[in-house]
């Protein structure tokens, strides 16, 4: 009989394990499932640390600066409104002095359910100056004509489109220029009305509207916190009649621009085509900053923008906190260029300039006080129109009222497994 070496042995042990686990089946691990429940883990609790801080963002704090204290207090509270009979319980003095939870023009009673902003703002909101609006310095005199800010909007679905936005209506804000509004075209994934395939984003955010016009608190939309223009407006006003930038030579080109101004459409062979309103843009404006979200980010320093040297000083006094927000990417600094530029278009339709970032992960307020304001600008008046929130509101109600009486009432959570339109990146349930 041969004698069996050491790791025969083991071998041959290992072989009849295998075959005893795998005929009972349970106790046999496979990698590829090992795997795909370790990431199910991770992706649960990512989820978990993201809701946590939409409700913070969203429903909590309205505070002025870091205020670790304030934001402990404000946790305290609870804001399920399945428990609280479908009301958020928000503690009101925590939304800052003369402000109160909005409302939603319905035929029910449904702005408690839904409704996360203030209307009206406060009163520091309402007091709030950018200090980005004027020039500062004496060698530059402040340029008394109106600056616009043209964009082109993202190429992709609603969600990347509405980043964007925001990001436009920051930049407005802090800036104090007037928004182009660009024309209506269609929105990706949002043509299937036969009606009508061409949408604004007037036709998804809460925007002035004649309902509003004996409101205290005004719009209750965008357009109360930022000035806006039709691009229409903006040709008539600035190339039609005051001839301040130039049509191009030729006919066919200047054809297509006056057929794209209220409507287009993101096809350069379209006789109103939105890529030759794009192109005329870019080439007439003062400056076209070649910002990528994935590459760059944005640093807005209230101390030392208007100074030659500024993004010197601004890396002097806050190196450690622009290079943790940036996290690799290579910044730019608000400065006197983009200041004095009177049109500034943004390319972000571009696939080499696209902004495919929220706000608070592109532009960087040096001051937290200034940059705290806006992102409760964008909570307060970046919102849904009333004929959005409405019918959600009632569907809400619907659900909170069959679920009338059983434990803590109805809750509902969004988990997405990858992207809807490419199969490749969904995750298996």
């Amino acid at each position: 009989m041969r004698t069996m070496k050491r790791n025969e042995i083991s071998s041959s042990n290992h072989k009849r394990l295998s075959k005893k686990v795998n005929r009972h089946g349970s106790t046999r691990i496979n990698r590829s499932n090992y795997i795909l429940f370790v990431w199910s883990v991770i992706f649960v609790a990512f989820s978990f640390i993201t809701i946590s801080i939409i409700a913070i963002h969203f429903h909590l704090p309205d505070i002025e600066s870091r205020d670790v204290a304030g934001i402990q207090s404000i946790r305290k509270v609870d804001t399920n409104p399945a428990k609280s009979g479908g009301q958020f319980n928000i503690d009101a003095s925590r939304r800052g002095e003369g402000s109160k939870l909005g409302t939603i023009q319905c035929d029910e009673n449904v702005s408690s359910l839904i409704s996360y902003w203030n209307d009206p703002l406060s009163e520091t909101d309402r007091n709030f100056q950018s200090p980005f609006w004027d020039n500062s310095s004496e060698s530059n005199a402040l340029d008394a004509k109106t600056k616009y800010l043209s964009f082109e909007p993202d190429p992709g679905g609603w969600n990347n489109i509405r980043m964007e936005f925001e990001i436009m209506f920051v930049l407005a804000a802090a800036t104090g220029r007037t928004l182009i509004l660009p024309p209506d075209h269609p929105f990706y994934l949002l043509t299937k009305d036969s009606k009508e395939k061409h949408r604004s984003f007037q036709d998804f955010f809460q925007y002035q509207s004649p309902e509003y016009e004996n409101k205290q608190s005004g719009s209750g939309g965008f357009d109360e916190i930022i000035k806006t223009i039709t691009t229409a407006e903006f040709f008539q006003r600035e190339i039609f009649e005051s001839e301040n930038y130039i049509l191009p030579s030729d006919e066919t080109n200047r054809t297509k621009l006056s057929a794209a101004i209220n409507k287009c459409d993101i096809r350069l062979k379209s006789p109103k085509s939105c890529i030759v309103l794009y192109d005329f843009l870019a080439q007439v404006a003062e400056h076209v900053p070649e910002w990528h979200g994935e590459s760059n980010c944005l640093i807005m320093d209230d101390e030392n923008w208007y100074h030659a040297d500024g993004h010197e000083s601004t890396m002097l006094k806050h190196s450690d906190e622009v290079n943790q927000f940036c996290a690799g990417r290579t910044p730019y600094f608000y400065n006197e260029e983009i200041y004095n530029a009177r049109l500034l278009h943004i390319r972000s339709h571009s696939k080499m300039t696209r902004l495919l970032v929220h706000f608070y992960a592109f532009i960087y307020f040096t001051d937290p006080k200034v940059g705290n304001h806006f992102k409760r600008m964008v909570r307060d008046r970046v919102r849904y129109s009333d004929k959005i929130f409405c019918p959600g509101g009632k569907i809400v109600k619907a659900l909170l009222g069959e679920a009338n009486g059983a434990d803590g009432g109805y809750s509902s959570i969004h988990i997405r497994r990858g992207d809807f339109q490419w199969a490749n990146m969904r995750i298996s349930a």
